[in-house]
């Protein structure tokens, strides 16, 4: 189209801009929702982290103290068992040493279902580091009691729980030990329910009589395992003065009676999220050890 054409050149400059103006719009239309939508995309995807991290901070912060406390007295309830196992005292149901084991053990792993109820639905795969290693414990608290993995290759029958726990059963048991989200049972408070005859403990008292190292059952070894756990998580998130050398872990290996079902504790260290954290490793590393000094010729005279 040109001015002979009969049609006054501004008036086509003018067409030929609305028409560009209209291609323009048509084409940059698509482009523009697509650079919107993926700016939307990726402001709601950082805000999903970021709250999923805040939620997962939030709800450490409110277990954190509770569960160093409980794990520091199952530490040293072990550590005293190992010493005085020989005086029989959880031969003696409704004795204090026999009712406060079961009490420690049952706080420790209450205020692990405690944080496992409310962490159920957060997102583990954008947690921090920090947070994630305290997330892989909980779960490790639960696994090392529960599941029947820890005798693999060993003569054991998990159809019934006579040395570990079902995992509901267990969680049951917690919830009647954590009654409320924030608030567990005092000593005094589970002494005289354990009295009583509907007793929702019976199952951990069963489980604790006359627990000792020379009996053929692996209770024993369980319990030790846990007690390994228990000092890495120490390690990981406690305090200096809550801290296991790497002789106390030789000391607590060497407590297993059976070097399988240590063995399979460690194979299930990356399973359980734990292959690269460094105080599990202490596990790894003092199993290691017991093995090579066990192996190694005395260089001593004869």
């Amino acid at each position: 189209m040109t001015a002979s054409d009969g049609l006054d050149p501004a008036i086509v400059a003018a067409i030929i801009a609305a028409i560009v103006a209209v291609v323009t719009t048509i084409l940059a239309a698509p482009l523009r929702i697509w650079a919107e939508s993926i700016v939307a995309g990726r402001r709601l995807k950082v805000e999903y982290e970021y709250e999923q991290r805040k939620e997962l901070a939030n709800i450490i912060a409110v277990h954190h103290g509770r569960l160093l406390a409980a794990c520091e007295s199952w530490h040293y309830r072990l550590s005293n068992l190992y010493v005085n196992e020989e005086k029989g005292w959880l031969s003696s149901p409704g004795g204090y040493y026999f009712l406060t084991t079961c009490f420690r053990f049952l706080a420790v792993c209450s205020l692990a279902r405690s944080f496992e109820r409310r962490a159920f639905f957060i997102d583990a795969r954008i947690a921090q580091e920090r947070d994630l290693e305290f997330l892989n414990y909980i779960r490790a608290f639960f696994w090392v009691v529960t599941d029947p993995a820890l005798f693999a290759e060993v003569d054991y029958d998990e159809t019934e729980s006579t040395d570990h726990f079902f995992a509901d059963q267990l969680r049951w048991i917690c919830d009647s030990f954590c009654p409320r989200e924030d608030t567990c049972l005092t000593f005094k408070e589970f002494e005289a329910l354990s009295a009583q005859p509907q007793d929702p403990f019976k199952d951990v008292s069963a489980f604790f009589h006359g627990l000792n190292s020379r009996e053929e059952r692996l209770r024993w070894d369980r319990i030790v395992c846990f007690h390994l756990l228990v000092m890495a998580f120490l390690n990981s998130v406690g305090y200096q003065t809550q801290s296991s050398s790497d002789e106390d872990f030789r000391f607590v290996v060497g407590k297993v009676r059976h070097p399988q079902i240590l063995s399979n504790l460690t194979i299930w260290l990356p399973r359980l999220g734990l292959e690269d954290q460094a105080e599990a490793k202490r596990i790894l590393e003092a199993h290691v050890s017991i093995n090579l000094a066990s192996v190694t010729p005395s260089s001593g005279k004869t």
